[in-house]
Protein backbone atom coordinates (compact mmCIF):
# COMPACT_ATOMS: atom_id res chain seq x y z
CA UNK A 1 0.00 0.00 0.00
CA UNK A 2 1.61 3.05 -0.89
CA UNK A 3 1.85 6.31 1.25
CA UNK A 4 -1.11 8.55 2.34
CA UNK A 5 -1.78 11.66 -0.50
CA UNK A 6 0.27 14.63 0.88
CA UNK A 7 2.98 12.21 3.18
CA UNK A 8 6.78 11.83 2.61
CA UNK A 9 8.01 8.52 3.03
CA UNK A 10 10.82 7.90 5.04
CA UNK A 11 14.35 8.37 3.17
CA UNK A 12 16.21 5.91 5.20
CA UNK A 13 15.05 2.61 6.72
CA UNK A 14 15.78 3.41 10.52
CA UNK A 15 14.54 1.36 13.20
CA UNK A 16 14.70 2.30 16.66
CA UNK A 17 17.60 0.15 17.51
CA UNK A 18 20.09 1.41 14.65
CA UNK A 19 22.87 2.62 16.10
CA UNK A 20 24.11 6.29 15.27
CA UNK A 21 27.62 4.10 13.52
CA UNK A 22 25.05 2.47 11.68
CA UNK A 23 23.26 5.34 10.48
CA UNK A 24 26.38 7.11 9.82
CA UNK A 25 27.60 4.16 7.89
CA UNK A 26 24.15 4.41 5.51
CA UNK A 27 24.50 7.84 5.23
CA UNK A 28 28.05 7.68 3.90
CA UNK A 29 27.51 4.86 1.58
CA UNK A 30 27.79 5.80 -2.07
CA UNK A 31 24.82 4.55 -3.73
CA UNK A 32 23.16 6.44 -1.40
CA UNK A 33 20.99 9.54 -3.28
CA UNK A 34 22.61 12.32 -0.38
CA UNK A 35 25.77 11.84 -1.97
CA UNK A 36 25.02 12.85 -5.38
CA UNK A 37 25.58 15.93 -6.18
CA UNK A 38 23.66 17.44 -9.04
CA UNK A 39 24.87 20.60 -10.69
CA UNK A 40 22.21 22.63 -12.74
CA UNK A 41 21.36 26.53 -13.16
CA UNK A 42 18.03 28.40 -12.80
CA UNK A 43 16.71 30.36 -15.51
CA UNK A 44 14.46 32.56 -14.15
CA UNK A 45 13.40 35.96 -15.65
CA UNK A 46 13.01 34.42 -18.75
CA UNK A 47 9.26 33.63 -18.67
CA UNK A 48 8.73 34.88 -15.31
CA UNK A 49 9.58 38.49 -15.80
CA UNK A 50 10.06 41.05 -13.04
CA UNK A 51 11.58 44.92 -13.35
CA UNK A 52 14.32 44.14 -10.95
CA UNK A 53 15.59 40.83 -12.91
CA UNK A 54 14.70 42.35 -16.78
CA UNK A 55 15.52 46.21 -16.25
CA UNK A 56 15.40 47.04 -20.18
CA UNK A 57 11.57 44.87 -20.51
CA UNK A 58 10.44 47.36 -18.23
CA UNK A 59 12.51 50.23 -18.91
CA UNK A 60 10.02 53.56 -18.95
CA UNK A 61 6.99 51.92 -17.91
CA UNK A 62 6.92 52.04 -14.09
CA UNK A 63 5.83 48.59 -14.31
CA UNK A 64 6.96 45.70 -11.62
CA UNK A 65 5.86 42.62 -13.34
CA UNK A 66 3.91 41.34 -16.12
CA UNK A 67 0.51 42.42 -15.56
CA UNK A 68 1.48 45.71 -14.01
CA UNK A 69 3.27 46.52 -17.45
CA UNK A 70 0.35 45.10 -19.56
CA UNK A 71 -1.54 47.68 -17.48
CA UNK A 72 1.01 50.79 -18.49
CA UNK A 73 1.87 49.51 -21.95
CA UNK A 74 -2.22 47.85 -23.27
CA UNK A 75 -2.36 44.09 -24.16
CA UNK A 76 -0.61 44.12 -27.36
CA UNK A 77 2.61 46.38 -26.81
CA UNK A 78 2.98 43.89 -23.30
CA UNK A 79 2.52 41.03 -25.33
CA UNK A 80 4.89 42.37 -28.37
CA UNK A 81 7.36 42.83 -25.59
CA UNK A 82 7.39 39.73 -23.92
CA UNK A 83 7.32 37.63 -27.17
CA UNK A 84 10.55 39.62 -27.65
CA UNK A 85 12.01 39.19 -24.35
CA UNK A 86 11.12 35.39 -24.58
CA UNK A 87 12.95 34.74 -27.79
CA UNK A 88 16.54 36.57 -26.95
CA UNK A 89 16.17 35.75 -23.26
CA UNK A 90 17.51 32.18 -23.38
CA UNK A 91 18.64 31.54 -26.73
CA UNK A 92 19.59 27.91 -28.36
CA UNK A 93 23.00 28.50 -27.53
CA UNK A 94 22.66 29.20 -24.14
CA UNK A 95 20.85 25.91 -23.55
CA UNK A 96 23.99 24.20 -26.07
CA UNK A 97 26.30 25.89 -23.15
CA UNK A 98 24.60 24.37 -20.41
CA UNK A 99 24.54 21.02 -21.90
CA UNK A 100 28.73 21.69 -22.52
CA UNK A 101 29.48 22.92 -19.32
CA UNK A 102 28.22 19.54 -17.88
CA UNK A 103 24.80 20.60 -15.98
CA UNK A 104 22.70 17.88 -15.53
CA UNK A 105 19.33 19.98 -13.96
CA UNK A 106 17.80 23.50 -15.18
CA UNK A 107 15.39 25.26 -13.00
CA UNK A 108 12.66 26.62 -15.27
CA UNK A 109 10.36 28.60 -13.34
CA UNK A 110 6.61 29.16 -14.70
CA UNK A 111 3.66 31.46 -13.87
CA UNK A 112 0.14 29.77 -14.17
CA UNK A 113 -0.30 32.20 -16.35
CA UNK A 114 1.99 31.05 -18.93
Amino acid sequence: MGAALGAVPAPLPLKSTDSWQELTALLEHPEHPSRHVTRGVNLGGWLITEAWMNHSLFAGTGAADEFSLGARLGAEEAARRLSRHRETWITREDLMAIKAAGLESVRLPLGYWV
